[in-house]
């Protein structure tokens, strides 16, 4: 599958259209004159999910860090604009989900306003998008349209659910979290930059100017997750990305992903994913559509 570039180092290309949704990816470098530049979506509502973090500001709220552990929800209308966190630029999948999914379950004023900012995507999410888009790059493999769609629609429900809880517990603490919310914002930046680093809670105090304690207890206050989970997740997820490269070994993909070593990488793979590194890649290649989506099922669960 071709990329459509506009000649100036942002390429977008079509994954997969039904007549409920399509998948793509966005890709932009951060040489681009319009990178940081304010732009709203010609279409939506939209989820990006980051390959690579950026920063995000959507009109009317504060900026926030979209990094592998988040899905960006955009509306039609809602402007926005972005900042790079690292000399990559910008890099996601995106699902657009065409008006007649919401027609019914979701009141039309929240695809509006209601449909933004930024949601916690689950490893079962994380995980069925990852699959969804390996096995949609291998063109001759049949494809089962009503899987797809699923798996779409069910990142989707969930998404809307953990956004708009967050939204109503914030608007309860509006003005009480703000430095907060800052902080754990500065931390996510910090480890967002390089996962694979080797991070201590010590050197991003410091860097932050405040205490070990008061750091780990104001970020799992404002994130529901230590500073320590939330950097496995960022490796997890940056090791699926890896993985995409059939010609790195699973140690290789182990070590440059902050892993101390191949057993330490698969036995995290393992509990987040209920499988070994080694299974996730075979099912992106060879299995059938109904043993995926059988498999994420079952992730699922381990994640519920």
């Amino acid at each position: 599958m071709t990329w459509n570039t506009d000649g100036l180092g942002a390429e977008r290309r079509i994954l997969y259209e039904s007549s409920l949704c399509w998948v793509g990816e966005f890709r932009c470098a951060v040489s681009h004159p319009e990178f940081t530049t304010l732009g709203s979506p010609s279409f939506g509502p939209l989820i990006a999910i980051p390959r690579y973090p950026v920063k995000i500001r959507q009109s009317g709220s504060a900026s926030f860090i979209a990094d592998s552990c988040a899905a960006v929800l955009h509306s039609l209308g809602v402007e926005y604009d972005r900042a790079p966190l690292t000399g990559s630029g910008d890099w996601c999948v995106v699902i657009h989900y065409k008006p007649r999914v919401f027609e019914d379950g979701i009141p039309p004023a929240l695809i509006g306003r209601g449909w933004s900012g930024r949601a916690h995507l689950d490893s079962a999410a994380h995980m069925s998008q990852w699959l969804v888009r390996e096995r949609l790059l291998d063109p001759p493999r049949c494809r089962d349209e009503f899987a797809i769609d699923s798996q779409m629609i069910h990142i989707a429900v969930s998404l809307f659910e953990r956004t708009s809880e967050s939204s109503s517990q914030c608007h309860a603490r509006a003005g009480t979290k703000h430095r907060h919310r800052e902080l754990a914002e500065a931390v996510r930046e910090q480890l967002a930059r390089e996962p694979e680093a080797p991070h201590t809670l010590s050197d991003l105090a410091s860097m932050l100017h405040c205490s070990p304690f008061h750091l780990s207890r104001v970020f799992v206050g404002a994130t529901g997750a230590s500073i320590h989970q939330h950097l496995i997740i960022l490796r997890v997820r940056l090791a699926l990305h890896l993985m995409c490269d059939p010609s790195r070994s699973v140690t290789e993909v182990a070590l440059a992903s902050g892993f101390s070593s191949h057993s330490h990488f698969t036995d995290t793979f393992r509990s987040f994913f209920g499988m070994p590194p080694s299974e996730a890649r075979r099912l992106a290649s060879r299995s059938t559509w109904q043993e995926m989506s059988t498999i994420l099922e079952a992730v699922r669960r381990i994640n519920a």
